[in-house]
């Protein structure tokens, strides 16, 4: 969230922001095994241009009996950082449900739609019941020009994941552990 104190300065940001002089960085986990490890979508939304550069971080696997099911993931997942380069609604995870790699938990663009196997899921939101309770987006870097000054500044979210990412995943890679060792 970025707030302009003054008037001149919210201009200014508004301007740097149309001008696409800001970046933005945000970590997914999506379902399946993104390749190539560095790419882009470009897909249209809306007869408007949609541009999202992509980078995976890491991979890690999961034995989820859901995303098995409604995917073809094979027990993959990935945990990237998406660069949207133009700013449609929803943007990122219609890019990513065009990559055939939904985002994890994402309800409106994942597999989850209409699929039997996630109704029962969907009455709970917590999360040590339902791992799919929630969107895995999150924004996690946004670089700018100070709106006086010009000079460039980088606002991060700390550093590593955030926690409920590395619930999911750790969560995730141990029940993939667990099912490999019982199918010997």
């Amino acid at each position: 969230l970025v707030i302009a104190k003054t008037k001149k300065a919210e201009i200014a940001l508004k301007l740097a922001f149309a001008e696409k002089k800001c970046t933005k960085r945000y970590r997914a986990l999506v379902v399946g095994k993104v390749e190539p490890k560095v790419g882009e979508c470009t897909q249209s939304m809306g007869g408007k241009d949609a541009h999202t550069k992509y980078q995976v971080v890491r991979y890690s696997r999961s034995s989820d009996k859901m995303m098995s099911a409604m995917s073809k993931s094979d027990g993959w997942i990935t945990i990237m950082d998406l660069f949207p380069v133009t700013g449609r609604k929803h943007q990122l995870r219609k890019h990513m449900k065009a990559l055939g790699h939904p985002i994890w938990g994402d309800v409106r663009y994942g597999h989850y739609t209409n699929h039997p196997i996630a109704s029962p899921l969907a009455e709970t939101s917590d999360p040590n019941k339902n791992p799919h309770s929630r969107l895995c987006l999150w924004a996690v870097e946004i670089t700018l020009p100070h709106p006086i000054s010009g000079e460039e500044m980088t606002f991060k979210m700390g550093d590593g994941d955030p926690d409920w990412l590395n619930q999911v995943v750790s969560a995730q890679g141990a029940t993939w552990s667990k099912k490999q060792l019982e199918d010997r």
